[in-house]
């Protein structure tokens, strides 16, 4: 590998581990301040923005194991933020719902979170936010290709 290569994969790993801590500790302290942990926040926005409804498609789509998912749903639901109810197609599957505590929840969640990346992206003249954007699309893309082709 050249030189130039070596010192630029460098570099991306260093901003990449910083960009995903800093974005980690923000996604931590904003739940804190709803007496979240990080977790229930993602499944709360899961539920919310992207109409996950069961608790199998909550751990695909955090990607972890359906035995982490019971006690995040658990937690949730003793706090009155969803609900479950068997499925009406199969009893066996539970369905999941915000309850309107938990929509109230999720909503001002997303809002910070969108306001927060909106100053960010003050920070940057139109055009650089245009090609910061692309490129994070593309670093995305690229890092999911990466991911599918070591995967066993």
């Amino acid at each position: 590998m050249s030189s130039w290569k070596s010192k630029q994969a460098q570099e991306l790993a260093t901003l990449t581990r910083a960009l995903s801590h800093c974005c980690l500790d923000k996604e931590e302290r904003i739940c804190q301040s709803f007496g979240l942990h990080a977790a229930d926040g993602r499944v709360l926005a899961a539920m919310q923005r992207d109409n996950v409804a069961t608790p199998s498609e909550v751990a695909e789509h955090l990607g972890i194991g359906n035995s982490r998912v019971t006690p995040l749903i658990d937690r949730l639901a003793k706090k009155g933020l969803v609900l479950r109810t068997e499925s009406g197609q199969d009893r066996r599957v539970k369905q999941l719902i915000l309850t309107e505590a938990g929509r109230a929840i999720a909503g001002r969640l997303q809002k910070y979170e969108t306001e927060l990346h909106e100053s960010l992206l003050g920070h940057f003249p139109a055009a650089k936010r245009k090609f910061l954007l692309d490129s994070l699309h593309e670093l995305r893309a690229a890092m999911d290709s990466v991911r599918r082709s070591i995967e066993p």
